[in-house]
């Protein structure tokens, strides 16, 4: 790790350097970028100085010309049709605490209980559909797919470091973070970012080491713009199965655990599996490219662009590796070994007749990689008063390949190799200025080769009403989907768990929407969803329910407030028709209790303490053998508060949290899990600061 910061705190250096002698450039927003910033304004997505806000309230086909002195601003890209949708750069200042932690990520997050580990979204809303390569899913987190990374535009050099700590050396918990951009000119940004996790755990055999870097670089001008993302990826995730009784946490004077704890260390609690690891690592490259055609408007030669062709190259390979060196033998008779004990079949005993295989460790291999080449027109909209919205087609093709272990030999280190071929269609429909309505629907088909047929028709339209003398935000969105099963939840092969299947394509239906009021800072969401053969895992399998299975959510953000005392809340209700298929909580909530204020100019501080909760239900185990998330009946986990006492300081470009995690350790029957047989480290305190460089 030194020879990473040895090189970061170089490249500061030398952004440091060139922030004193660079002139001072302008920002310039013109129709290339998607969106209209007053209405990103009113959505708090970017923030500008009062002096530019009355001139932005113009629509853009009159302020294209503005030279705006912002320092810096971002965006993420579509990589379709390679246009830009301005986000506000992190600037966090209350509740940076909360972006330390994983619990932090949602109202409600189930996780193996330290930094790095799998996690999964406890509110159904907040999931994604199940990736081509499924392993990825449990690390959301921390991977980052290009139309998910922020591209920046620095008028000085920007740098920031960011660093945080928990625990001892036994069980230190640490992260360092990274970023570097700077401009070359008005036109050219150039970047790296890194995440690097290492944590020791708190538990035995549960550390995991982790590292993310990207190089990315951007080049704007009128007529041609180009995007270009490089990244890797390493997670290196020990297992232990989880500790082997609950009662250890719940009941750690019960006689029938307490002889077997050999202290009061977290560490001592025995766990069910000593040397099973998870490994991934992989490399994303993706270019995108823009050529704009229009025409020069009055004397100002001003550039108008009417039409733009898109081209883009992603190409991603992905590896994991499941490993098992537990040769301890346990049941001569048969060969079984300790961990060969907690699994109902062993697949290696296939391979050879004589059983010889029985206690030969896992290790088993799956690859993925994929070429996508897609080229796509787009009109342009408000190159004229009366095109009142902007229209994409393209067509992408895509090259895949799969591995996994043989079928018909299995024996680790060996595998067998599959193709795919699959080309899709799409579009896209857009008004993204205006304040009455914006609307912006996608579509997409395969019409050739694995996935054809495969149909994703999604869609929102947003308008604003005034109350009060504000706007407030209504958003209404729904999508169509007909998705083919992946490669992987078709066919899967390991030592302990294999099936192959003919699975259905899966059909879900779902509307929704949100309403925005900044007078009383309420924000109402809530959506339906209808599911047509959807797809989970069950015990030790994958399965498919032919059910239609309804899932309904609500949800409440409010933050009141008297002075500087601030009580925010998030509170969300779901319910599912089959919570054997489906299980998830009634009620979640997130509640924050802070005092908020400002000492000087400069100095802003937060006080609080912080829970989050969930009703009891019958949450999905972790199972490290497919990296997924997999149903069960046997324990109810919820209604235990994972509460957190913190400080916040805000100081200029610099800003430091500290925290005592998991307060309420010793509450009632102290059952701190947010999945079955994983608890949440014991109290600890942690730390943190992120700096900025930038001038």
């Amino acid at each position: 790790m030194k020879k990473y910061i040895c090189l970061i705190l170089l490249f500061l250096g030398f952004s440091l350097h060139r922030a004193e002698a660079q002139t001072t450039p302008y920002l310039i927003v013109g129709d290339s970028i998607r969106g209209d910033i007053s209405g990103a304004l009113n959505d708090s997505l970017i923030v500008f100085p009062d002096s530019l806000k009355a001139k932005l309230k113009k629509p853009i086909s009159e302020r294209d010309s503005i030279a705006m002195s912002y320092k810096m601003y971002g965006w993420y890209l579509n990589p379709y049709s390679g246009d830009r949708t301005i986000v506000n750069v992190d600037s966090t200042l209350v509740d940076f605490h909360q972006t330390s932690l994983i619990d932090g990520q949602g109202i409600a997050v189930g996780y193996l209980g330290n930094m790095g580990s799998p996690m999964q979204s406890k509110l159904f809303f907040e999931r994604k559909d199940q990736s081509i390569f499924p392993f990825l899913d449990a690390f959301d987190y921390y991977y980052k797919t290009p139309e998910e990374h922020m591209f920046l535009n620095t008028k000085v050099p920007y740098s920031n470091i960011y660093y945080q700590k928990a625990g001892s050396k036994q069980n230190s918990e640490e992260r360092f973070k990274a970023s570097l951009s700077s401009n070359f000119g008005k036109k050219l940004n150039l970047g790296f970012d890194i995440d690097y996790i290492y944590s020791r755990g708190f538990y035995s055999n549960l550390s995991n080491k982790q590292m993310t870097y990207n190089l990315y670089g951007s080049y704007v001008s009128d007529r041609y713009q180009m995007h270009a993302y490089v990244a890797n990826n390493y997670y290196n995730n020990s297992e232990n199965e989880g500790i082997t009784d609950m009662r250890y946490i719940t009941d750690p004077t019960n006689p029938d655990v307490q002889a077997l704890k050999n202290n009061t260390n977290s560490k001592s609690i025995p766990v069910r599996v000593n040397s099973m690891w998870n490994r991934l690592k992989g490399r994303q490259l993706f270019m995108n490219h823009r050529y704009n055609v229009g025409y020069e408007m009055g004397d100002s030669n001003e550039f108008i662009p009417v039409a733009s062709f898109i081209l883009t190259t992603n190409y991603t390979d992905q590896q994991r590796r499941f490993a098992s060196k537990d040769q301890s033998v346990v049941k001569p008779s048969t060969g079984q070994t300790a961990t060969d004990t907690l699994y109902n079949h062993n697949y290696y005993q296939s391979g050879n007749k004589f059983g010889i295989m029985s206690n030969t460790p896992a290790a088993d291999q799956m690859a993925y990689w994929s070429l996508k080449n897609s080229f796509a027109i787009s009109l342009n909209e408000g190159f004229k008063d009366w095109v009142k919205f902007g229209l994409t087609a393209y067509v992408e093709h895509d090259i895949r390949k799969f591995s996994l272990p043989s079928v018909e030999n299995p024996t680790p280190l060996v595998t067998t190799v599959h193709s795919q071929n699959s080309t899709f269609i799409g579009g896209q429909l857009t008004k993204e200025r205006g304040r009455l309505l914006r609307y912006n629907l996608d579509a997409r088909l395969g019409v050739i080769g694995a996935n054809l047929g495969e149909l994703k028709l999604e869609g929102n339209a947003s308008t604003s009403i005034r109350i009060a003398g504000k706007d407030a935000v209504v958003r209404v969105n729904a999508h169509l989907k007909n998705l083919t099963p992946t490669f992987y939840q078709e066919r899967f092969q390991t030592k302990y768990i294999r099936w192959i299947e003919e699975l259905k394509n899966t059909q879900k239906v779902y509307i929704g929407g949100e309403i925005i009021i900044p007078q009383t800072n309420t924000r109402l969401s809530g959506g339906v969803e209808n599911i047509q053969n959807h797809i989970y895992y069950g015990s030790d399998s994958l399965l498919q329910s032919s059910k239609n299975i309804q899932v309904v959510a609500l949800r409440l953000d409010q933050k009141l407030n008297a002075g500087i005392l601030h009580w925010d809340n998030q509170i969300a209700y779901q319910t599912s028709t089959e919570e054997g298929i489906i299980p998830l909580p009634k009620l979640s909530a997130y509640t924050n209790l802070y005092l908020l204020t400002k000492v000087g100019p400069v100095l802003t501080i937060q006080l609080g303490v912080d829970a989050h909760i969930h009703t009891k239900y019958y949450v999905p185990r972790y199972e490290p053998v497919t990296l997924q998330f997999h149903n069960q009946k046997d324990v109810k986990i919820g209604g235990f508060p994972i509460a957190t006492a913190y400080l916040n300081v805000h100081l200029k470009k610099t800003r430091f949290f500290a925290m005592m995690y998991n307060i309420a350790e010793s509450l009632g029957d102290s059952e701190y899990f947010t999945l079955p047989y994983y608890p949440v480290n014991p109290m600890v305190f942690k730390m943190g600061i992120s700096w900025d460089f930038s001038n």
